[in-house]
């Protein structure tokens, strides 16, 4: 494997710019199809007394302009739409079971919560400042670790992972949440923690290698660390999917966005970290400068050596 990603590392390493402009372009062009903590809205749970389908629901409650999903049970359902005006609890419930009474559907509501617009703007704030934290805590952590044309490398890595869970979010219109930012955050620290484990490996292998050529050790260093990186993003990865198959809809957001980034930051790590620093022209000398040589000084004290 190794040696096919130093074969043909160039191309790989284009394809992954490719695909970053590439998610990047499907963000700017669909958008984020965010949730209601972010917009503002209502969410219901209800429960019906006898088994209904999705389909019935969307067709009693069209007016809603919102996501109806089943879980649990085939009469538990869970209802997301968007509202920007400030609405009242007592009223929303009225509304629901007149409308579902209307088209023969007897229901109860179990749960019902509504963020109002100022609340929902302040959401999003709080998430773009996380965001901007997380990435500014994690550069500065990374600038002082490392030299600086691996520190610019592992950064670059870094942002492949989150743009591309967000094209993804994007194209296929999943519901981007506080769950999901969550999911998002922690696929952050994940791929840098690899990057990291990788970059040590090749540091360790400068200082022991004196006249070693820096790609033939840098793709060594990929080798030596590969069996780790897949064996604990397996790991990861089987626990994700569980809880991607057998967890709520609450936690769908946080599974899908853990379950890309697992994948995605792994392949960061090993392929595209490398080639980057290698087209920085990473050497030896970058990280450990030889040092110079003493100068003997012409003015020799010769009471001490008499």
């Amino acid at each position: 494997m190794v040696k096919f990603i130093r074969e043909y590392q160039q191309r790989i390493l284009l394809i992954s710019i490719l695909c970053c402009f590439g998610s990047l372009g499907l963000v700017w062009h669909y958008g984020l199809n965010l949730g209601l903590e972010f917009t503002g809205g209502v969410e219901v749970e209800l429960s019906t007394k006898e088994p209904a389908s999705v389909e019935q629901m969307n067709t009693a409650l069209n007016q809603t302009q919102g996501t109806i999903t089943s879980f649990g049970s085939s009469t538990d359902f869970l209802i997301k739409f968007h509202k920007h005006e400030d609405l009242d609890e007592t009223v929303v419930k009225e509304q629901f079971i007149q409308v579902l009474t209307e088209h023969g559907i007897q229901a109860e509501i179990t749960r019902i919560d509504i963020v109002g617009s100022e609340f929902s703007e302040g959401m999003l704030d709080q998430a773009i400042t996380a965001l901007f934290v997380a990435f500014l805590s994690i550069t500065c952590y990374i600038a002082i670790r490392f030299e600086i044309r691996l520190a610019i490398s592992a950064i670059l890595a870094l942002l492949f992972d989150p743009i591309i869970i967000l094209g993804a979010f994007a194209y296929f219109r999943w519901t981007f949440d506080a769950p999901t930012l969550a999911g998002l955050l922690a696929v952050i620290g994940y791929s840098i923690n690899d990057t990291i484990v990788v970059f040590d490996r090749v540091r360790e292998n400068f200082q022991r290698s004196e006249n070693a050529d820096s790609e033939t050790l840098f793709f060594d260093s990929i080798e030596q660390t590969l069996g780790r990186t897949i064996i604990t993003s397996m790991l990861t990865f089987m626990v994700v999917l569980a809880l991607l198959i057998f967890g709520t809809e609450v936690l769908r957001g946080f599974s899908l966005a853990l379950a890309i980034g697992i994948v995605v930051g792994t392949f960061s790590s090993i392929i595209v970290a490398g080639p980057i620093a290698l087209r920085l022209g990473v050497k030896r000398e970058h990280l450990f400068p030889p040092e110079e040589p003493e100068v003997m000084s012409d003015n020799i004290d010769v009471e001490k050596h008499f």
